[in-house]
């Protein structure tokens, strides 16, 4: 139940942390993680190289786990 509530808490928050990276690095990770096209799709939407999408996405992957450090924690062993 924690780990559900936590993970929602992460899902509410994403919009908001996409909204503080740069447009390509945001909706690179939208068009992957969430859209689910490939790099090769998302980099000719963007008109980006597939190199690029997969930085783009890299770094919003990371700043996002930065960002929900205090949301996640204490997931891991929750289950017990």
């Amino acid at each position: 139940p924690e780990r559900a509530a936590g993970a929602a808490q992460a899902m509410a928050r994403l919009p908001a942390l996409l909204a503080e990276l740069p447009f390509n690095c945001a909706e690179a990770f939208r068009l992957v993680r969430v859209e689910q096209l490939s790099f090769a799709e998302a980099g000719a939407r963007l008109q980006l190289t597939e190199r690029m999408i997969r930085i783009h996405v890299a770094r919003a992957l990371a700043h996002c786990q930065l960002r929900l450090e205090g949301v996640t924690e204490g997931w891991e062993g929750s289950d017990e």
